[in-house]
């Protein structure tokens, strides 16, 4: 239970889970790979939570699957595109 607590207090220094992977949607375009400890990092957010926004990022187009290596390649880097991308979801 204190786990549940902890990632949950992590996940609200963001306004909203939505602004959570709204940010890591854009800072892919800064990158060339992406993988779930990147995100983790990046966002001091748990496991489970950066697995899911690389799902999200994937199923959005922006990055390659993930295969047997930990990193994939982002595919988009372009704002306008990103942002097209976005709008179907927000």
């Amino acid at each position: 239970m204190r786990n549940i607590l902890n990632n949950t207090l992590k996940i609200k220094k963001y306004m909203n889970y939505d602004e959570l992977v709204r940010s890591a949607c854009y800072f892919t375009l800064d990158n060339d790979f992406m993988s779930i400890a990147i995100i983790q990092r990046q966002f001091k957010i748990d496991y489970f939570t950066a697995s899911n926004i690389i799902e999200i990022l994937y199923n959005l187009g922006l990055i390659e699957p993930l295969q047997d290596s930990d990193k994939t390649k982002v595919i988009v880097k372009e704002l306008s595109i990103l942002e097209d991308k976005l709008d179907l979801i927000f």
